[in-house]
C-alpha cells in the first residue's frame, strides 16, 4: 500500500482521558494525536463502567455518571458506551464479557460510515478480548498493545482471566508490548500467533522539555529556592508503587538534610498515610502532598524537581520515567519490568532493588551529596529520550505494523 495512504484506526481503550478525568490514560491520547499527524484517522471507543447508585461510594465511581456518551478530544471523536462492571479484582474476569458485548451495537454504527482498516485495543483484558472478538466478527485486522498490569497482574486474578489473556496473546493478529520484559512475560503465558513487536510509548518532547522558568515558578509557589534539593513522586498512591518505602527513606534523610524536599503527586489507597506524615512534618515543611494537578502542569512539576523517584514492586515501562528524562532529570527507580530498558544505571539514573529501603535511602543520599554527578545524569537523560522514545518514532513504528497487517489481510481476501 502507498506509504502516505490514510489509515483508519478504531481504538478500543478503557484507559482514555475524559471530561472529568483528564489525565486518565493520557499516554493513549498522546499516541493517538501523534498517529493523526502521520496520515492516520482515528475514532476511539472507551467503555465506562455502569455503577448502580448504591455502589457509588467513591469519587471515582460517582464520576462515571457525569461522562457524556460522546465527545471530541483534540479533534478525535471518543465514544463512551456503558457496561456493567462490579468493582474489584475478583470480578475482573466476569466484566470482560459485558465490556465486549456493549461495544457491539456501537461498533456496527461506526463501521457503516468509518470503515476502519485496523482495530487497535489497549490492554489484553478487557479491551484485547473485545478487539479480538469484534475483529473476527467484522473481518478487521486486530492489534493489541500490552501495557503492564494486563500481563503482570490481571492473569493471576483467577483462571478465567488467565485463559482469556492467553487467547488474546495467541489469536490476535499482532500483539505489541511496551517493553522487552513485558514481551517475555507474555510469551511465558502463551505462544503468540506472530512475533510480538516491542514499541515503547513515546513522549511529547516539546511538551516535556527543560524549562528553567517553570522550575523557578513552581519552587516559588512552595517557598523553595535554588539551594533546595527536590525529589518528586508522580503516580497512583498504592502499596506496590513503593510509596511506603519512599516515605520511610525520606523520613530517615529529612532531619540530616534540611534542604531536602519531597513532592508526592497523586491519589489512591495510600493517600491517608501520605497526608498523615505530611501533617506530622509541618514543622520542617519538607514533605509536600499534592493530591491532584492538571496534566499541563506535570512538565512544570518535573522541572521543579531534581530527581524523580519510582520505587515500584512491578512495572511495565512507566511513561512518567520518560517524561522526567525528557525534562532533563535523572531517575531513581526499582530494577523491575521494563525500567532497566530505559534507565542506564549511573548514566541517566540509579537502579535499586524493589522493597529495599536501605538501597533507596543510599541512592537518594548519593544524589544529594553529589550534585555534579546528578546534573551529569540529567544531561544524558534528554538525549536518550530524543533518540529512542519520541511520539514520532512511536507513530512511525505503529504505521509500519498497520501497513503490514492491511497488506496481509488483502492477500487473504
Amino acid at each position: 500500500m502507498p506509504e502516505n495512504r490514510l489509515i483508519k484506526v478504531l481504538v478500543i481503550s478503557h484507559m482514555h482521558p475524559r471530561r472529568n478525568a483528564p489525565i486518565n490514560g493520557i499516554f493513549v491520547l498522546d499516541q493517538n494525536i501523534a498517529h493523526t499527524n502521520e496520515s492516520m484517522e482515528l475514532k476511539v471507543i472507551s467503555p465506562i463502567p455502569y455503577v448502580p447508585r448504591f455502589m457509588q461510594n467513591t469519587p471515582k465511581r460517582k464520576g462515571y455518571r457525569g461522562v457524556p456518551r460522546n465527545e471530541t478530544i483534540q479533534n478525535i471523536p471518543v465514544h463512551y458506551p456503558r457496561y456493567f462492571c462490579l468493582p474489584g479484582p475478583f470480578f475482573h474476569g466476569v466484566s470482560i464479557f459485558p465490556f465486549s458485548q456493549q461495544i457491539l451495537p456501537l461498533m456496527q454504527q461506526i463501521i457503516t460510515h468509518f470503515t476502519p482498516d485496523i482495530l487497535h485495543a489497549h490492554a489484553a483484558t478487557p479491551d484485547g478480548y473485545a478487539g479480538l472478538r469484534l475483529g473476527k466478527k467484522f473481518g478487521i485486522p486486530t492489534v493489541c498493545t500490552l501495557h503492564g498490569s494486563d500481563i503482570n497482574q490481571y492473569p493471576y486474578y483467577g483462571p478465567l482471566v488467565n485463559q482469556i489473556t492467553k487467547k488474546v496473546i495467541s489469536e490476535t493478529d499482532q500483539v505489541i508490548a511496551v517493553s522487552k520484559d513485558l514481551k517475555k512475560n507474555a510469551e511465558k503465558l502463551a505462544a503468540p500467533g506472530s512475533p510480538i513487536e516491542v514499541i515503547y510509548n513515546g513522549i511529547d518532547t516539546e511538551k516535556f522539555s527543560i524549562n528553567d522558568s517553570a522550575r523557578f515558578s513552581i519552587r516559588k509557589r512552595f517557598g523553595l529556592g535554588p539551594q533546595d534539593f527536590v525529589l518528586i513522586f508522580i503516580g497512583y498512591l498504592k502499596k506496590d508503587k513503593g510509596i511506603r518505602e519512599l516515605i520511610h527513606s525520606f523520613l530517615d534523610l529529612s532531619s540530616s538534610y534540611p534542604h531536602l524536599h519531597l513532592f508526592v503527586v497523586g491519589d489512591g489507597m495510600e493517600r491517608d498515610l501520605v497526608q498523615d506524615v505530611s501533617t506530622r512534618q509541618k514543622t520542617s515543611g519538607q514533605l509536600h502532598f499534592i493530591d491532584e494537578i492538571l496534566n499541563k502542569e506535570v512538565p512544570d512539576f518535573l522541572n521543579a524537581a531534581d530527581v524523580l523517584i519510582l520505587p515500584s514492586y512491578t512495572e511495565g515501562c512507566p511513561t512518567v520515567i520518560k517524561e522526567a528524562l525528557a525534562c532533563g532529570k535523572p531517575v531513581i527507580a526499582s530494577n523491575v519490568g521494563g525500567i532497566p530498558e530505559v534507565i542506564q544505571d549511573g548514566n541517566n539514573g540509579l537502579l535499586i532493588p524493589a522493597k529495599d529501603v536501605s538501597a533507596l535511602t543510599n541512592a537518594i543520599r548519593r544524589c544529594v551529596d553529589n550534585i555534579q554527578d546528578c546534573c551529569e545524569m540529567g544531561k544524558n537523560s534528554r538525549s536518550i529520550v530524543e533518540e529512542n522514545f519520541t511520539l514520532k518514532k512511536n507513530a512511525l513504528l505503529h504505521r509500519r505494523v498497520y501497513q503490514k497487517l492491511i497488506k496481509e489481510h488483502r492477500k487473504k481476501d
